[in-house]
């Protein structure tokens, strides 16, 4: 079916997936996690981690989005630095009414 939206392929930040490998490894080394650690930011398995990492299946949005946000607020014990992500809130996959309501 030639309509089908997904038809054209992905678009956006993430049109390739050797640039969310990229971004990923960049993020967790940013973040100085394992990647059982990360998987767990994303509330995903270790080897569906493992396979975004590795550029083998693209990363849902939604999972991307919940890492960032998780990033950005940090976990409660301070272990990650809020600051150190919060360009995170103006990236693509943060939505602008989540980046207003940390930004308060």
């Amino acid at each position: 079916m030639a309509n089908h939206p997904n038809r054209a392929g992905p678009k956006g930040p993430f049109a390739s997936l050797d640039g969310q490998s990229r971004t990923l490894k960049a993020l967790r080394a940013d973040a100085a996690l394992t990647q059982p650690d990360m998987a767990a930011l994303c509330r995903a398995g270790l080897q569906t981690w493992r396979q975004w990492e590795r550029g083998e299946r693209p990363m849902p949005w939604a999972a991307m989005e919940l890492m960032c946000l998780a990033l950005i607020v940090g976990p409660s014990d301070g272990a990650l630095s809020a600051a150190k992500f919060a360009w995170l809130i103006l990236s693509p996959w943060v939505r602008p009414e989540f980046g207003a309501l940390i930004r308060k």
